[in-house]
């Protein structure tokens, strides 16, 4: 915060409470700045400790050769698929006759009743 107050030829308590004013959250951050350094030198302490156990993780390259091959091989299969038209397209194939369908039955189930003509058919006996 000196060199700041230097640069901005102001007194520190001043640059403090202008920063606080107009800019909260990164004077919040300086306020924080001790603990923050604190617990990354933890965090740091923590991975110092721990080399034997990361020294024992395969490298990345090495680990995922496999799979970068796999996919590198699939690019040209990649490229054919992505060629075909869009699949938004593929839902009205099965909208579209669905409907047409629904307006069928409709007009077969209202038509069919106004053009129907109810007879009443009487039996009549056979010789035998």
């Amino acid at each position: 915060m000196p060199l700041l107050a230097q640069a901005l030829q102001m007194t520190p308590a001043r640059v403090q409470a202008l920063m606080s004013k107009r800019l909260p959250a990164m004077s919040g951050m300086l306020r924080n700045l001790p603990q923050m350094q604190r617990d990354f030198g933890g965090l740091l302490g923590t991975m110092q400790q721990n080399v034997g156990i990361f020294s024992q993780v395969p490298a990345g390259p090495d680990h995922y050769q496999p799979l970068v091959t796999t996919m590198q091989a699939n690019v040209d299969n990649y490229q054919q698929v992505n060629s075909l038209p869009s699949f938004r397209l593929f839902a009205w194939f099965f909208i579209v006759p669905g409907a047409l369908l629904i307006v069928l039955a409709g007009y077969g189930l209202a038509g069919g009743w106004t053009r129907t003509k109810v007879t009443a058919h009487r039996a009549h006996p056979t010789p035998a």
